[in-house]
């Protein structure tokens, strides 16, 4: 990329970044009231997608198919240019023994304070019980007592597991979407204990809470998405979420208009055919030339993508990159400047080690790896799907940081932040 374009590039992020931060309440104002409804869209400056405006610009015509694309995404330069970064970190909740538990991670600024949430349960992941609770802090340093927001019901057969989802902050709002998932009968012996080997659900419920001062929630209520990360702005200013294999998108930072697209049972199984073990927990990101493509895990040894050239509505088939990673989920997004990142793992078979940041100036040559965190920490107490020392990172670019919340072993929720001036 030319000096002159990630000048443009940088101005035009900044600008939707501004608006980010306007509807998360960071000096912006609102008009209107905003009820208790929680599928209410917030009143005010809350749409930033003109479908007018870009109506000529989309489908674009990508300069490369999605199987040269595909292969041009490679993070091998990344894995041999690594250095540590200075950072800060605080243990946001740590170990409990009532709560051995811990994970799927969601983080948000509002009102002058961070949020974060995660699904929290006794021993094992997604058993019976498991609820969604959030704490906050106005420092970064201190962490309020969790409070339950999601909490576990009786389903029917059992109480429900509640998978941690995402925020999204408003002017007068913050919104917190989980899905609650309801066991069937083969998720029980005839004593009525739970069988952890069966991971098989009988349906899932998408739910959201809200609260207009981080205090008092709303009662969850039903909704119609889910998705395994917090939206992001594109270049157009539609905002989109990483969401299973594909993204779910909005022309407004609301509780409502939220619509799902990725790829059709026949991609997904073309997928299989080419390799692919399992297709889940996608992020993405969009490049200059609008191009949004969007990152898979595989639990292979890479990263496998798909594209959309029509700003979200329809995908291409899916096909590996040459960017390595652990069989695990990741983030991707782009800087200020204009540059794109990933945070996640990407040695395969490390048990999700290190936790790395990695850079690239294209979204295809990933060059730069900074490592966040490599300490080690030893598992406290075992459990149904506990592993993995940095799993699931959450990025939240706020004022001069970046924010990354994940959790240890599935036991510990800890947060780290970097100056942006310091990712070079």
């Amino acid at each position: 990329m030319k000096r002159s374009d990630f000048k443009r590039t940088a101005v035009r992020i900044a600008a939707l970044l501004l608006a980010v931060a306007t509807l998360a309440g960071c000096g912006g104002t609102s008009s209107g009231s905003n009820g208790d409804d929680p599928s209410d869209t917030p009143s005010g400056s809350t749409v930033t997608y003109d479908p007018e405006k870009w109506k000529d610009t989309f489908p674009v015509t990508p300069a490369l198919s999605i199987q040269q694309s595909a292969a041009k995404v490679d993070n091998s330069k990344a894995l041999k240019n690594s250095k540590k970064i200075a950072s800060e970190k605080v243990v946001v909740s740590d170990f409990e023994p009532e709560n051995g538990f811990k994970h799927q991670p969601g983080f948000a600024y509002f009102k002058g304070k961070f949020y974060a949430a995660w699904g929290q349960a006794a021993k094992d992941e997604d058993s019976p019980g498991q609820s969604i609770v959030v704490s906050s802090s106005s420092d970064f340093k201190n962490w309020s007592k969790p409070v339950v927001v999601g909490p576990s019901i009786d389903g029917g057969f059992g109480m429900t597991a509640n998978q941690g989802g995402f925020f999204v902050s408003t002017p007068n709002k913050l919104y917190y979407y989980y899905r609650e998932c309801h066991f069937g009968p083969d998720n029980f012996r005839s004593d009525g204990t739970w069988i952890p080997q069966i991971i098989k659900y009988y349906k899932y419920v998408s739910k959201v809470t809200s609260t207009t001062d981080g205090k008092t929630w709303t009662t969850p209520s039903v909704i119609s998405i889910a998705a395994n990360e917090s939206p992001k702005m594109s270049l157009t200013g539609r905002y989109f979420a990483g969401a299973g294999t594909g993204v779910i998108r909005s022309d407004d930072i609301g509780a409502v208009n939220w619509k799902w697209g990725g790829l059709t049972s026949a991609q997904e199984q073309s997928g299989f055919d080419r390799g692919a073990n399992i297709l889940q927990e996608a992020s993405w990101y969009q490049t200059d030339d609008y191009v949004i493509h969007v990152m898979i895990r595989s639990n292979t040894n890479r990263i496998w993508m798909t594209e959309s050239y029509d700003n979200g509505e329809t995908f291409t088939d899916v096909y590996p990159t040459n960017f390595a990673t652990e069989a695990t989920m990741a983030n991707f997004g782009r800087l200020p400047d204009g540059r794109f990142y990933f945070v996640g793992t990407s040695r395969f078979g490390s048990n999700r080690y290190p936790l790395v940041l990695q850079i690239s100036d294209d979204g295809y040559n990933w060059d730069r790896e900074y490592i966040l965190r490599d300490e080690k920490y030893e598992l406290q107490q075992s459990g149904w799907a506990k592993d993995g020392y940095y799993a699931y990172p959450e990025v939240l670019i706020q004022d001069d940081y970046m924010y990354i919340f994940y959790s240890k072993q599935k036991e510990v929720m800890e947060l780290t932040r970097v100056k942006l001036s310091d990712i070079v």
